[in-house]
């Protein structure tokens, strides 16, 4: 899918932006990177495959979060291992720190970029050492990180070249960001 009107090759449709919690189930199926992340596994791997059945290329999945105190690196390993396990599509990782109070640890970012079909991660939290960190230490496997806002998106760009941004932030300066991008 290209939006070359808009210099954008993507489009992301359920981020935290798109307010996706308000959506039916009706809603959300009925549109190319898709949020399917629900609080369970289970739900979550339902969700995905209908996402993917309804023609979404890749899916995004959100950090589960009800139950955060437990959510430590072994338990989010597990969820995104099952979920990519089981996805008909690629997968891409969610961090939205302030909507679910709970940042995805490195650690387990860098242990879950080694999934064939996870592709990258959306990192929402803003803390662009953290953010080179992740870049720094998955870039073997040419892990995509993208920059979950505008707000830190320039400062994102300086930390590593496999960074690409979050398209949901490209309405601001979409063709300048493109030209960013091209070999």
């Amino acid at each position: 899918l290209r939006f070359p009107m808009f210099c954008v090759p993507g489009l992301v449709v359920q981020g935290s932006n798109g307010e996706y919690p308000y959506l039916t189930d009706e809603e959300r199926v009925e549109l190319v990177m898709a949020g399917s992340g629900c609080e369970s596994t289970k739900a979550t791997v339902v969700m995905t495959d209908r996402m993917a059945g309804a023609g979404a290329d890749l899916v995004l999945v959100v950090t589960p979060c009800f139950y955060k105190g437990m959510m430590d690196s072994r338990a989010l390993v597990h969820h995104f291992t099952q979920v990519a396990d089981s996805s008909p599509v690629p997968v891409v990782l969610y961090s939205v720190p302030a909507n679910t109070g709970l940042d995805l640890p490195v650690d387990a970012v860098v242990r879950l970029a080694q999934h064939p079909n996870i592709l990258g991660l959306k990192d929402s939290g803003g803390d662009i050492t953290r953010i080179a960190l992740i870049v720094h230490k998955t870039k073997p496997q040419d892990f995509q990180v993208l920059a979950g806002s505008a707000g830190f998106l320039m400062a994102a760009y300086s930390v590593g070249k496999n960074l690409e941004p979050s398209i949901d932030t490209l309405y601001t300066a979409t063709e300048i960001t493109y030209k960013l991008h091209q070999p």
